[in-house]
């Protein structure tokens, strides 16, 4: 590979993190050449680039992922390295004596571990039809990375991120199962590429990459079923203390998509959002002549508190035609008729129905593991391994 072995390189504290071309395949970059050893081509990249560095430890990333860690030790007797992979293998001194047996037996256990990898990686492609006009045909597990990254906060606890993952498996599945396009658009999922995430997160992509990749890596195949059918998935920013039942917002009865509590959600910055809307604006969108001298009564609420049946001055409408005409970020809400407008009070973010994120986020940190966060919000559902 000669001089394109290693693209680019940054220091953070005492570790130097070493870019591997993206052209290089695995298997060549681990050559069992004795000059195209790894211990040698980092010592070779160090000293022409005059890189100032004295720790000893070496990361190195391909593609936004660790690949492996060499240990440079430079007061010991020779040169000393360690060499191993952090995720799989404690490490082992290698004197130079037996550098070259040593370091390919190493080789090895990464060259076999990527292999195996990449033959168990799941051969599902999807078309995803982005909004820029891009037609990109892309694997099932790599496409969920950017969805997630998308959807969650990358901030969040890595169990809410696994259950993240398996929520837009089985969406993204069903969808594909039925046949029906697969967009970037929020209304079906938002997907970023490596380019956009790179672009949004600056210096702390590698961190966060490795984070989301892992929480979708384990859980690779895993989807959720209820009597040995895949779900609609659904899920929502943060509800108002408690899920919706589907049938309340799209008229679909789904067993697993009942009301649920999540007492998590009322901690939320975004549990509470007031807004005033002009008398012109709820007029047009609700079709009315709607001033100061008008009337709003609730009529009905459901069992999760959310609105069924409100009315304007006579005119009688449900609560997620009002949320979904005005805009507004929740069907549970105060309406107050001002001077001006009328003010709107909401609580929670979305259509409230199956998985809170935000309560997700509070469950794995008061120590609930994914698949607890999932049955918690879909009732009498199967997680199980699809490929």
């Amino acid at each position: 590979m000669g001089d394109t072995m290693f693209s680019n390189y940054k220091i953070n504290g005492k570790t130097l993190y070493l870019y591997v071309d993206d052209r290089c395949e695995i298997g060549t970059f681990f050559n069992k050449d004795k000059e195209s050893n790894i211990i040698p081509k980092v010592r070779k990249y160090i000293k022409e680039h005059k890189i100032n560095f004295n720790g000893t430890k070496v990361v190195l990333l391909l593609g936004g992922l660790m690949i492996g860690t060499v240990y440079l030790n430079y007061n010991l007797k020779g040169n000393d390295y360690n060499f191993y992979d952090d995720n799989k293998y404690s490490y082992s001194t290698i004197q130079e004596d037996y550098a070259d047996e040593r370091i390919e037996k190493e080789i090895n256990k990464i060259v076999n571990m990527a292999s195996t990898n990449n033959n168990s990686k799941s051969n599902i492609a999807i078309t995803l039809d982005r909004t820029n006009g891009e037609k990109l045909q892309i694997n099932l597990e790599d496409y969920l990375v950017g969805v997630v990254a998308s959807e969650m906060p990358v901030s969040f606890n890595v169990e809410a991120l696994k259950a993240q993952a398996v929520v837009a498996r089985t969406y993204t599945m069903k969808l594909k199962e039925a046949k029906k396009t697969i967009t970037d658009n929020p209304l079906v999922q938002v997907y970023k590429s490596n380019d956009e995430l790179k672009k949004e997160w600056g210096n702390t992509y590698d961190t966060n990459y490795i984070k989301v990749k892992n929480a979708v890596d384990n859980t690779k195949g895993m989807c959720l079923n209820y009597d040995g059918d895949l779900i609609e998935a659904i899920y929502h920013s943060v509800s108002n203390g408690y899920t919706e039942d589907a049938s309340f917002v799209w008229k679909n009865n789904f067993p697993y998509l009942k009301t649920v509590t999540s007492p998590w959600d009322t901690s939320s910055p975004m549990y509470l959002k007031s807004v005033t809307i002009p008398f012109s604006k709820v007029s047009s969108a609700l079709g009315i002549d709607f001033n100061n001298s008008s009337k709003i009564d609730v009529l009905s609420r459901n069992e999760s508190n959310r609105i069924t049946k409100i009315k304007f001055d006579d005119k009688v409408f449900t609560g997620t035609q009002v949320r979904d005409l005005l805009g507004l970020r929740s069907a549970d809400f105060d309406a107050v008729v001002k001077q001006n407008g009328v003010l709107f009070t909401t609580r929670g973010y979305g259509h409230g129905v199956g998985m809170s994120q935000y309560g997700a986020n509070e469950m794995a940190k008061a120590g609930y593991g994914y698949q607890d966060i999932l049955k918690h919000y879909y009732q009498d559902v199967q997680i199980a391994k699809t490929y």
